[in-house]
This record gives structure tokens, sequence and C-alpha cells, in this order.
């Protein structure tokens, strides 16, 4: 894993911030990144690192800060058609497969 990644991860472990882990797991296709691409998001939806950019991040980062709003912790994978109309609409020139995983860490008190 990308150091600057690991870093940040234990910097919001010491300070208790609620952060989403977000990995590719699989691509296919003309993808914009491949698997094991990393991003870390917060609730202001401020990121460190890349997915990709584009619709698929943009989506990403919206569904992340809902699982912090919401306090959930249950990781969830998201699986993106990149070939479809609605991507080359809003921008999107890939024509892939990709699946993402998100990983809530919620760093709460022990009891």
């Amino acid at each position: 894993m990308d150091r600057e990644i690991i870093s940040k991860i234990q910097e919001t472990a010491r300070e208790r911030t609620p952060v989403v882990l977000a990995t590719v797991i699989r691509s296919s296709g003309s993808a914009p990144r491949s698997a094991g691409a990393r991003m870390l998001i917060w609730q202001d939806g401020t990121i460190n690192g890349t997915i990709g950019g584009g619709p698929l991040e943009g989506e990403i980062i919206a569904k992340a800060v809902e699982l912090l709003e919401n306090k959930n912790d249950k990781p969830d994978r998201y699986h993106f058609d990149l070939s479809n109309q609605d991507v080359a609409s809003a921008g999107g020139v890939c024509g892939g497969q990709v699946e993402v995983f998100l990983e809530p860490l919620l760093f709460r008190e022990e009891s």
C-alpha cells in the first residue's frame, strides 16, 4: 500500500477522524486505474490519492461521504460499467469495468 495512504490512515486513527478507504479490487478493459489503486475520503469530501478521477471517482466520493454521515461501518462493493452512455455523456472516456471496495474506518473509542 502507498506509504502516504498508510501515513494518512495512521494520522486519522490518532485523531479518531472517520475516513473511508476506497480500493479498486477489479478492473477490466479500458479503465482509469488498475486493481490496487487506493483513495481516502473524509466526510467533507476531501480526498487523498485517486482511483481514476472523473464520474467514477465522483460517485465513490459521494457514496463514501454518505457512509460517514450515517456512521455506517459496514464495508461495501460497487461495480461500475464505464462503457455505458451515461458515463460517456458525463465526460468519461474509458470503456471498461471497475469494482471498488469501500471500507469505513471509524476509529471508535474503546470501552
